[in-house]
C-alpha cells in the first residue's frame, strides 16, 4: 500500500506507477517453515539425496541394472520422504510466535521504495529486502493479502517491525482480500507513525530499516 501518492501514468494502455514508499505486510507460512527447518537437517537431506540417487540410477537407462531397478522401486514406495522428526504437515514451532493473544494470524510490516506497473488485471512490481527481491502484487504484496514471512531472508526477519494486534485486528476484519479494503486508513495512519514518515515524504532512504 502506498503511503503518499505514486503518481500514476500511463505508457500506451499500460498504467504505471512512480517510485514512493510503499508498506508491506507479512505472515507466517508454516508449510514453509517446515521446509526450511528440513532443508537444514541432515536426515532428510539425507533421504533426499537417496530417493534422487535412485530416480538417476534408471532415468535415461535403457537397460538398468536390477539393483537399480529395485532401489527405485523402494524411492518411489517411500517418495521423496524427510526425517520422522519432519514427517508432517506441521513446523513445531509453538503458534504463540506467529499469532496474537486472539488467535489471528500475526502481521509483521517493512516499507520499501517501490513502482509497480500494470501486468494484465493487476499492479506488480518488485522489493529488494535484505538483499533478496520479492515480487510485490496489489494492496499489501500479495494483493490484499500479506506475502510469506519466510520469503524475507533470515538475517533481516528481525528488522521487521510486529503489527500492534489492535491494528492487524481491524487488517483481519475489514481487508477484502483483493483490496485492503476499508482498513486502508488505520494500516496508514499506523505505518507513518510507525516508520516515521509524513505523506509530503520524498524518495530518500532514512525511513528504510
Amino acid at each position: 500500500m502506498y503511503l503518499r501518492p505514486s503518481g500514476a501514468y500511463y505508457v500506451g494502455t499500460e498504467q504505471r506507477s512512480r517510485r514512493a514508499p510503499f508498506l508491506i505486510l507479512f505472515s507466517w507460512n508454516d508449510y514453509k517453515a517446515l521446509d526450511e527447518i528440513r532443508a537444514s537437517c541432515a536426515d532428510c537431506i539425507g533421504l533426499i539425496s537417496a530417493y534422487d540417487r535412485a530416480i538417476a540410477g534408471v532415468r535415461d537407462i535403457n537397460d538398468p541394472a536390477p539393483e537399480a531397478i529395485e532401489a527405485y522401486k523402494l524411492a518411489c514406495t517411500i517418495g521423496r520422504g524427510h526425517c520422522e522428526a519432519h514427517t508432517g504437515i506441521r513446523s513445531g514451532v509453538a503458534k504463540e510466535l506467529y499469532t496474537y493473544p486472539n488467535g489471528k494470524p500475526k502481521l509483521w510490516a517493512t516499507v520499501r521504495s517501490v513502482a509497480l506497473q500494470q501486468c494484465g488485471h493487476f499492479m506488480m512490481g518488485c522489493a529488494r529486502i535484505g538483499g533478496a527481491s520479492i515480487s510485490i502484487s496489489g494492496s499489501c504484496g500479495s494483493d490484499g493479502l500479506p506475502r510469506d514471512y519466510q520469503e524475507v531472508p533470515k538475517a533481516y526477519r528481525d528488522r521487521l517491525v510486529e503489527v500492534p494486534e489492535a491494528v492487524a485486528a481491524v487488517y483481519w476484519s475489514d481487508n477484502g482480500h483483493n483490496t485492503i479494503g476499508s482498513a486502508a486508513p488505520t494500516m496508514r495512519d499506523w505505518a507513518l507513525e510507525a516508520f516515521a514518515l509524513t505523506l509530503e515524504v520524498r524518495r530518500r532512504r532514512s525511513w528504510i530499516r
